[in-house]
């Protein structure tokens, strides 16, 4: 049988991608891809960040991620000791003994059923559900990292003031109501949150660990303030040709998010039948090849994605930009479509724009 770490790597070298590739478009970190594939999971920080990390990766190969999951935790339990009380031998009661006592709970069962039948009640007994009180966590300098669950608050306090962050949905991603709208993030994402509506990013929030069909299980999110509105680009990206247009009236652009500031989004496809489909981010190198259903490709852009579809209709396009997630309307059934994703410059206002223009 082959191990978690051979699946892994086999269904990648099937797929023809490297590891650096692969951490690109998922953004887990090299050094966790390479954990997982040599099974070395004593570097994960705990089971929350394992379990995340290898449900992303299992989802991105198109491997089942409760069946990897679950070899995983039997794994474990079978590097377990055996408990003492198991090795030693239990005391053997006589026969008769057992005879005797199974005879006695018989008896007083068959008593119950004819006192019951006597009586002629019947009484009915409600199950007792344990109902979870929301609870509220506050978020001061240091990050806070819990289980949270539909209902429960995050005090945000930020610069003197108070912002009110509530958990609305655990899954299948984290539905969060902010000041600044309503934020849905996925699976480890990396989220940065304008809160108080200065152009600023102040409020990251990492989802590491959630169950898509099973929102009663939670989600594990990592809160932090950005202090001085950090992190409004990565440090180590550059938005650069960004066109200036003097005012929004090209009729072919759809304009689906605005901002202060231009900083890195991600486009999500999410194949609904085969299709033929071609990206290139950034002017850089184009990719293009078949697509089956189910099969997912996300792409990280600091400026624009270019996109060509054999059938617009079979493909389901997202994007993620600032903590939000966009669904760009699907098209018709055998529409070859070409358009573009990327920021412009609003000369009359100052602001970025992120549009979806359509090419001829």
């Amino acid at each position: 049988m082959e191990s978690i770490g051979e699946k892994l790597r086999l269904s990648r070298e099937e797929k023809g991608v490297s590891l650096e590739q692969v951490s690109k478009e998922t953004h887990i970190a090299l050094n966790y891809l390479q954990a997982l594939e040599n099974e070395n999971f004593e570097v994960f920080p705990g089971d929350a960040y394992l379990y995340g990390f290898l449900r992303n990766y299992c989802d991105y190969l198109g491997l089942d991620s409760n069946k990897i999951i679950s070899i995983y935790k039997n794994m474990k339990i079978q590097e377990q000791d055996v408990p003492l009380d198991i090795l030693i031998p239990k005391k053997k009661f006589p026969v008769k003994w057992v005879f005797a006592g199974g005879l006695v709970v018989i008896l007083a069962l068959l008593t119950v059923f004819i006192v019951f039948l006597v009586k002629n009640k019947k009484e009915e007994t409600k199950p007792v559900v344990e109902v979870r009180k929301p609870v509220e966590y506050v978020l001061e300098d240091s990050p806070i990292e819990e289980r949270y669950f539909a209902g429960d608050t995050v005090l945000m306090k930020y610069n003197g003031e108070v912002f009110n962050l509530k958990i609305i949905e655990a899954a299948p991603a984290l539905k969060l109501e902010t000041p600044s709208g309503l934020q849905v993030i996925q699976m480890a994402e990396d989220a940065r949150i304008d809160v108080n509506g200065d152009d600023l990013f102040d409020l990251g929030v990492y989802v590491s660990d959630l169950l898509k069909n099973d929102p009663s299980k939670g989600v594990v999110a990592k809160f932090s303030l950005l202090k001085d509105g950090e992190s409004t680009v990565a440090a180590d990206d550059t938005v650069v040709d960004i066109p200036t247009v003097a005012s929004i009236g090209n009729q072919k652009q759809t304009v689906i998010y605005e901002s202060g500031t231009a900083f890195p989004f991600t486009m999500n496809a999410t194949f609904r039948s085969y299709c033929m489909f071609r990206y290139e981010s950034d002017r850089k190198d184009r990719v293009e090849r078949y697509y089956h259903k189910s099969e997912k490709v996300p792409v990280t852009s600091n400026n624009r994605i270019r996109l060509w579809i054999s059938n617009s209709n079979a493909v389901k396009i997202s994007v993620i930009a600032g903590g939000r997630t966009i669904d760009l309307e699907v098209g018709r059934a055998g529409e070859v479509l070409v358009q573009d994703i990327k920021w412009i410059r609003d000369e009359s206002t100052g602001r970025y724009k992120l549009v979806v223009e359509k090419i001829d």
